[in-house]
């Protein structure tokens, strides 16, 4: 009863504001075509301005889906729902809940968002190229420059053609076809795509199951097709200046020495080898928690754990880059990961902050840092260099570098990513821990892993409450059985993908 009251009275309260709320313009200005192209009205609330969902949305062609019952609103994107609840300072992106320091409000059926932080989280989550500039009243965004258009997909007698329409005239050298594990790619030197765009298979041609398209780096566009029969021959002609024709020759009859190389193909897409990585160890203490607990011996009993979680529950193998208080170096761990062939890549570790009050666990992927607390985290677990035998090995850490590996490791950064969602909300629900969120940066540890790969830091040692859990045995199992809930989950998704 006192929740409820709560509730109407936050609802009441904001209600109030709004009515009271000045109204004003923000300029949509596209940075693709250097003008603007639309005006969205906004309230100013506590020097805050609040935008519709609805018509932001609009604006960059993005279907919304309000529901009054519910009292939310969703953004759908291709593999994202954006949900935002009425108030509420809660935003999911799928099942990845984030928090925002202000409310969502609701007014004449309409959905109102704060755009100081609505805006960042659809950049950084949703990765849409949008930006908000409050000092100048204007939301920034990148219309598509996209020059790859189109795939349309013709089935022959002994083989498919692949129709690919353009809006930019492409020199027959400039475009790369190659194949690896079932996929056929079609690379495009000075192409751009739009990722978020659907390319659809009809149904009847069971020789491609899907299309992906991909952005490699700022000058080369991929266009990915799943196969599901062996290529005997392939040719790339220039039809006209605005479509480019592929046409792929199968076999008539498939040989059982064949069909038993497909299924070996299929093999490899199956996770049955799982690497764990305790971070640090040997002469490396990592962080040092103000009781004197060292990182290296917390990772090191999650790991063993988790180990053991997995192998309880998953027909697989499990290894380890370390069982023991041993210095492996940060080469060493990945080397030993492709090695072993490994499917899946997870280095455990411990977070530490100057500010202790900072709690909660954090999932990162590989990729140039976007905020300076990512930046900082990076720096840190890197700095374990110094202490190996050849710390001139290493490349140079500058962003530059991380993005081209991220760049070298494209087809697993979807992937990377969706594991480490799904991890964090298993953590968040069965560990009760504050999530900082699913971010990317440049680890050492993840460069040149050749399969879906994450950092973990399960929890602040800085912060005294999250240190004598992280201390606890019963919570480093919770952890565990956590993380091995978020690999269950996403073994069934990868597998069935790719089968």
């Amino acid at each position: 009863m006192i929740r409820n009251l709560s509730c109407l009275f936050i609802f009441l309260t904001f209600f109030q504001y709004l009515a009271a709320a000045n109204a004003q313009n923000i300029s949509i200005y596209d940075r693709t075509q250097s003008r603007t192209v639309g005006v969205l009205e906004s309230f100013s609330i506590d020097r805050l301005q609040y935008v519709s969902v609805t018509k932001l949305a609009g604006l960059l062609n993005i279907t919304s889906q309000p529901n009054p019952a519910a009292k939310q609103i969703q953004l759908k994107l291709p593999d994202l729902t954006v949900t935002i609840m009425a108030i509420s300072p809660f935003v999911m992106f799928n099942e990845l809940m984030l928090q925002m320091p202000a409310y969502c409000l609701y007014k004449n059926n309409d959905y109102l968002a704060p755009a100081r932080y609505f805006i960042p989280l659809l950049a950084d989550h949703a990765h849409l190229d949008i930006e908000y500039n409050e000092s100048a009243n204007t939301i920034l965004i990148t219309s598509s420059r996209a020059n790859i258009n189109n795939v349309i997909v013709e089935e022959m007698e002994n083989g498919f053609l692949l129709r690919i329409t353009t809006s930019k005239e492409f020199p027959l050298a400039n475009i790369f076809t190659s194949e690896s594990n079932g996929w056929f790619y079609v690379d495009f030197f000075g192409g751009l795509i739009d990722t978020f765009q659907t390319f659809t298979v009809n149904p009847e041609i069971k020789s491609i199951k899907k299309i992906v398209p991909i952005q490699l780096s700022d000058d080369t566009a991929r266009l990915s097709f799943r196969v599901t029969v062996p290529i005997s021959e392939k040719n790339t002609y220039i039809k006209s200046a605005t479509e480019v024709t592929v046409t792929l020759r199968t076999r008539q009859k498939i040989s059982e020495g064949i069909l038993a190389d497909l299924e070996k193909e299929r093999e490899k897409w199956k996770i049955d080898t799982i690497i764990i990585d305790p971070g640090h160890g040997g002469r490396d203490p990592g962080a040092i928690g103000s009781s004197n607990t060292f990182e290296k011996k917390i990772t090191l009993a999650i790991a063993k754990e988790l180990k053991a979680e997995l192998e309880k529950k998953l027909d697989i193998k499990v290894l380890m880059t370390r069982e023991a208080d041993i210095f492996p170096s940060l080469k060493e761990r990945t080397k030993f990961a492709n090695t072993n062939k490994g499917k899946l890549f997870l280095s455990i570790h411990t977070d530490s902050n100057p500010v202790s009050r900072l709690h909660g666990h954090t999932a990162y992927i590989l990729g140039p840092a976007k905020t300076e607390e990512a930046r900082r985290v990076a720096q840190f677990e890197n700095s374990v260099i110094r202490l190996e035998d050849t710390p001139d090995d290493y490349t140079d850490l500058t962003d530059a570098s991380f993005i081209l590996a991220s760049n070298a490791q494209n087809s697993f950064t979807k992937e990377s990513e969706e594991l480490a969602a799904l991890i964090d909300v298993e953590i968040r629900k069965k560990c009760n821990s504050y999530s900082q969120g699913v971010k990317q940066a440049g680890f050492q540890v993840l460069y040149g892993a050749s399969m879906p790969c994450i950092l973990l830091e399960t929890g602040f040692l800085s912060n005294p409450q999250d240190e004598q859990k992280l201390k606890s045995k019963s919570y480093q199992q919770d952890i565990a059985a956590a993380v091995c809930e978020g690999i269950i989950k996403f073994k069934e998704r990868y597998e069935s993908f790719n089968n």
